[in-house]
């Protein structure tokens, strides 16, 4: 049994990728503050 754990953008800073053509907006905003949590189970 294997858990693993991790936090990305530990501060939350706010990231933006640029939008494109296709896009509407001009700067598309990416995911805040996430948590990630795994269980492996192995026989």
């Amino acid at each position: 049994l294997e858990f693993s754990a991790g936090i990305y953008n530990l501060f939350d800073k706010i990231y933006e990728d640029p939008g494109y053509e296709e896009h509407r907006q001009d700067a598309i905003e990416q995911n805040g503050r996430t948590f990630r949590f795994k269980l492996t189970y192995s026989f």
